[in-house]
C-alpha cells in the first residue's frame, strides 16, 4: 500500500457536467418525442420521412445514453478507455444535431433551442475542465 498521499484524477466539474447532461438529456428527449407526435399530426409530412426521423431520435437517444454512461463510468473510476469511448460517441451525436437543426423536414424554433442548449452541454462535457 503506498504511503504517500495519492493524487486523484476525476473531475468535479465534469462530474456535475454529465449528471445535468443526463437530466437535461430526459427532459429533452421527451420534449421532441411530443414535438415529432405534433408534427405527424399538424404538418404534412411525408411517411418515409417522419418514421426515418423517428427512428433517428431512438438512435439518438441510445447513442447519448452509451455516451453518458461511458463518460461517467471513466471519470469515476478514472480510466482512459471508457472516457476515450465517452468522446468517440460524441462524434455521432453530434451528427445528429446537425441533421436535426440543418437537415430535418420542419425545424421549429423549439426543435432548434432545445438542440442549441443540449449542443452547448454536450460541447462543456466534452471540453472537461479544458
Amino acid at each position: 500500500m503506498p504511503s504517500g498521499p495519492t493524487e486523484v484524477l476525476s473531475s468535479l466539474t465534469l462530474q456535475v457536467a454529465f449528471v445535468l447532461n443526463a437530466w437535461y438529456f430526459a427532459l429533452f428527449f421527451l420534449a421532441e418525442f411530443a414535438i415529432f407526435i405534433f408534427k405527424d399530426y399538424a404538418l404534412p409530412y411525408r411517411a418515409s420521412d417522419w418514421s426515418s426521423e423517428f427512428a433517428l431520435l431512438w438512435v439518438f437517444a441510445v447513442v447519448e445514453v452509451i455516451r453518458i454512461h461511458f463518460g461517467v463510468r471513466g471519470n469515476l473510476t478514472e480510466q482512459k478507455t471508457p472516457m476515450l469511448v465517452s468522446l468517440a460517441f460524441s462524434f455521432p451525436s453530434l451528427m445528429v444535431y446537425l441533421f436535426f437543426l440543418l437537415w430535418q423536414t420542419y425545424v421549429s424554433a423549439l426543435d432548434a433551442a432545445l438542440f442549441d442548449f443540449n449542443a452547448r452541454i454536450e460541447d462543456e462535457v466534452a471540453l472537461g475542465d479544458a
